[in-house]
């Protein structure tokens, strides 16, 4: 259980500034699922964690200022045995990569769909001013 708070499932992945986790948030009347994103980058020279803490962070104060529906929400950021961590929103959804495996190859009607659902959100975002790195 991190921060008394957040009941950790599963990871769901890791990259080179650390780990997300899928938890449960038993904060809420009604226990809902939350992404656990875990600061602990694989470099550890000190200017190098130093730039990414600084990304990991202005992730953070980003995540607190948008909101779209098609965004996940921030829910909690707080440090814990020496570790940072961001909670957000958990969005049940089929990684575009594996849907594709799965269905074999987009017909040009499903790409102008997925664009068309994604444009929206696109436009927020750069609406805000937002680059993009993942």
């Amino acid at each position: 259980m991190l921060h008394d708070r957040f009941d950790v499932l599963l990871q769901l992945g890791r990259g080179s500034y650390g780990a997300a986790f899928l938890a449960i948030d038993q904060a809420q009347s009604d226990p809902v699922h939350c992404v656990v994103k875990q600061f602990c980058p694989k470099n550890t020279e000190p200017e190098k964690t130093r730039k990414a803490l600084s990304r990991f962070q202005r992730e953070t104060k980003l995540l607190q200022r948008l909101h779209h529906p098609q965004l996940p929400h921030f829910v909690d950021y707080f440090e814990e045995h020496q570790r940072i961590y961001l909670v957000q929103e958990y969005i049940h959804g089929v990684p575009l990569m594996r849907a594709i495996k799965k269905v074999g190859t987009l017909t040009e009607a499903d790409v102008k769909q997925m664009l068309k659902n994604i444009l929206p959100v696109l436009a927020y975002i750069h609406e805000h001013h937002v680059i993009l790195l993942d």
